[in-house]
C-alpha cells in the first residue's frame, strides 16, 4: 500500500508543465508506437498480441 500512496504523491505533486512534458517524451521514445484504432476493433488487435512481452513475436500474415 506504501508503494500506492508514494505514486500518488508522487502525481500529485507534480505541475501540469511536467505532466505534459513527460507526456510529450513518451510520444518521442522511438522504441515504442502509439496508433489511434477504432474502439470496435480493439479486441480483435488484443487478440493478436502475445500474452506475455517474453514471447516470440507473431509471423506476419501471408
Amino acid at each position: 500500500m506504501r508503494d500506492v500512496v508514494e505514486h500518488v504523491e508522487h502525481y500529485e505533486g507534480r505541475s501540469d508543465d511536467e505532466s505534459a512534458a513527460e507526456i510529450e517524451a513518451a510520444f518521442e521514445d522511438r522504441s515504442q508506437a502509439v496508433m489511434v484504432i477504432p474502439n470496435d476493433l480493439v479486441p480483435a488487435v488484443r487478440a493478436l498480441l502475445p500474452e506475455s512481452p517474453d514471447a516470440a513475436p507473431a509471423s506476419p500474415a501471408a
